[in-house]
């Protein structure tokens, strides 16, 4: 078991089952590289154990770069308005080469 960080960041979660259906709002409260708690309101998707779902936490960002690549565009972007606790977490997760 991995320890948990805070955090406070803002995502959408749906059934990995149904790609066509709705996403709810979601709250991540704590994040590990193994894994997050999630608080979602009172009309969430009725969700069980053992169940696949796609998560998407969203962050603010800058784009600082942008570049003509084969069949599209790169961008490099700044997170911005970033929390002390979602920073640490961030560099963290990049010393420790964790894939997302």
């Amino acid at each position: 078991v991995l320890p948990r960080q805070f955090a406070d960041w803002e995502g959408q979660i749906q059934s990995a089952d149904d790609a066509e259906g709705p996403w709810q709002a979601c709250r991540v409260v704590d994040v590990s590289p193994g894994g997050a708690g999630l608080e979602l309101g009172p009309a969430g998707p009725p969700l069980v154990p053992g169940e696949a779902v796609a998560i998407e936490i969203r962050l603010s960002a800058e784009v600082r770069h942008v570049s003509a690549v084969p069949g599209g565009v790169r961008v490099g972007v700044q997170f911005v308005g970033l929390t002390e606790v979602a920073s640490r977490y961030l560099e963290a997760m990049s010393k420790l080469e964790t894939g997302w």
